[in-house]
């Protein structure tokens, strides 16, 4: 098995400067969310919104858009506030639905499920249920040991809790173990840790280019990939652990606040903390106390860097919402070369829609969803100058962020064929100048 060292200094460093994982004993993740609704309010307006969050915070968290319209919300609100929400939701004027009475019960039969269907086998990977971290981390070892002519793991550090930030590399073949000098495709998911969703579409992604690839010449004769299932694997142990719902990192926040973790989707050097975040370290979309303050995004700054030269797309899968966006997130003015971000965004949409129905909408992250800056997509475009840089919201299903097992294949399914018609959109659309250098570092 080659395994490709990525580590710059600043990453080296942070590697050493890494806390080690401790083992501990935790309660049932769910207990934490007993008596907790989900509701979907229609608020109206922006400013409707920071009222309900200046009145309620913390109790109440925006975990995703509702399905009334398009400015409804889905909230998931502690027990100890829903009789005066409900109260306030009324004299305002906000029409609003529960969708679940209690969260706990949800993610009980989600744990139930998980213990029931994972699979038993060493190096299998299905797509029945979500897979845990050690289950990934196997897989990809089998992948890199079994498939050593077309697949390298890439070591790109450490997360602050120790563990190891891999990715892997997918060439249509390496000669004299060299890498090959295609243009590359870098796909990223779990930057927000309760979005399984997106670990699993990955996941899915690495099994149809390597273990399925006879069935895709074409795009591994067009590209190389890279493919990060796991950004954020500190938060994703947690969210299976202890908390569904965590989105953010787990580095602790210094200070008097015993608040945790900050999130990686705001903490990139570009128009950082300028709109659609927080400085409260206690928010989930808190920012950090600077851009670049995580491991993890210093990680991801570090290889968009080395990548640069031959990418020609990043697109970081996200959840939910049936989303392709592209910059900018921080300003709702568009790059200038919107229309061929807007066609590669839209030939993938129109896959998904022809296959199984299901609808994207397509558009700047900033007009179709919301203002949001300190996001890698803008910064992979707008710094590292990767030609085309998109983020996915993967279909929701059960509360949001939890699909049902049994619609997990369906959705990673579809989605893989949007990546396939967006891959072969930007061959058609565009000629290529490649770099004499390899897409990744073989030292």
């Amino acid at each position: 098995m080659r395994v490709l060292n990525v580590l710059f200094p600043i990453i080296l460093m942070t590697s050493l400067k890494s806390k080690p994982v401790s083992p501990h004993k935790t309660p049932e993740y769910y207990r934490h969310y007993e008596g907790y609704k989900i509701i979907d309010v229609s608020i109206g307006s922006p400013e409707k919104y920071k009222q309900i969050r200046n009145h309620f915070a913390p109790e109440i968290e925006v975990i995703g858009k509702g399905s009334h319209d398009p400015m409804s919300l889905r909230i998931l609100m502690a027990p100890q506030q829903d009789l005066e929400f409900f109260e306030y939701l009324r004299v305002e004027n906000m029409p609003f639905k529960v969708v679940n009475e209690n969260v706990a019960e949800s993610i009980r039969r989600e744990h139930a499920v998980q213990r029931l269907t994972r699979s038993p086998h060493e190096n299998v990977i299905d797509f029945e249920s979500y897979q845990r971290l050690d289950a990934i981390n196997s897989y990809m070892e089998y992948l890199a040991r079994e498939y050593a002519h077309q697949v390298n793991i890439v070591n790109l550090g450490k997360s602050y809790e120790g563990r190891a930030l891999r990715a892997i590399h997918i060439s249509g073949e390496h000669v004299n173990g060299a890498l090959s000098k295609k243009p590359l495709i870098f796909i990223d998911a779990g930057m927000h840790a309760r979005e399984w969703i997106s670990h699993a579409t990955a996941l899915y992604i690495l099994h149809q280019l390597v273990e399925n690839s006879s069935s895709h010449r074409y795009e591994l004769d067009m590209f190389d990939w890279l493919i990060w299932p796991v950004v954020n694997p500190d938060g994703y142990e947690y969210s299976h652990t202890r908390e569904r719902f965590w989105r953010k990192s787990r580095q602790r926040n210094g200070g008097t606040t015993s608040c945790v973790g900050v999130d990686l989707n705001r903490n990139f050097d570009f128009h950082w903390s300028q709109v659609g975040s927080s400085d409260n370290p206690c928010d989930i979309d808190y920012h950090g106390p600077k851009a670049f303050s995580e491991p993890e995004a210093m990680a991801m700054r570090d290889l968009l860097f080395h990548i640069n030269s031959t990418c020609q797309m990043y697109l970081t899968l996200h959840a939910y919402g049936n989303y392709l966006l592209y910059p900018w997130g921080y300003e709702s003015s568009l790059p200038s070369n919107w229309r061929y971000h807007d066609a590669v965004a839209r030939s993938g949409a129109n896959a998904i829609k022809r296959s199984s129905g299901t609808s994207y909408t397509v558009g700047s992250s900033a007009k179709a969803l919301y203002a949001a800056s300190g996001a890698s997509d803008d910064f992979a475009y707008g710094a590292a100058n990767i030609p085309v840089a998109l983020c996915m919201e993967l279909p929701s299903g059960g509360n949001g962020f939890d699909p049902a097992p049994k619609e997990i294949l369906p959705i990673v399914a579809e989605s893989w064929l949007g990546i396939r018609a967006m891959a072969r959109e930007i061959r058609e659309h565009k000629k290529y100048c490649f770099s004499s250098g390899y897409p990744l570092n073989n030292g």
